[in-house]
């Protein structure tokens, strides 16, 4: 064994020619331990893809704020909030008027 192999072998802390896998970059994984990270990687994708798919056909939102209602006017004859509710608008659709209260 030349003194060069022998350097590299106490600085690599493994057999000659290992320094070669740490330079190319491989990294060794298992067959079966692959096979389950590409079998969860494509759930993964499937998935996503699944929820995507879903919301932008079947038009699915995030609810969001349309507009501020002053506190004072809850109580309002007029306001929808004075009893709030369930009600059908049309068949399945439907509005709900509800109070968070604490």
């Amino acid at each position: 064994m030349s003194e060069h192999e022998h350097e590299t072998q106490h600085s690599t802390g493994g057999e000659p020619g290992a320094e070669m896998h740490a330079e190319n970059g491989s990294l060794h994984v298992e067959k079966w331990e692959g096979i389950w990270i590409r079998v969860a990687v494509a759930m993964t994708v499937v998935f996503i893809a699944a929820i995507t798919v879903a919301a932008l056909s079947f038009g699915i939102t995030v609810p969001g704020a349309t507009a501020r209602i002053n506190p004072a006017t809850l109580n309002d004859p007029n306001s929808p909030f004075a009893n709030p509710g369930l009600r059908e608008l049309a068949p399945g659709k439907y509005e709900v008027y509800m109070v968070a209260q604490t």
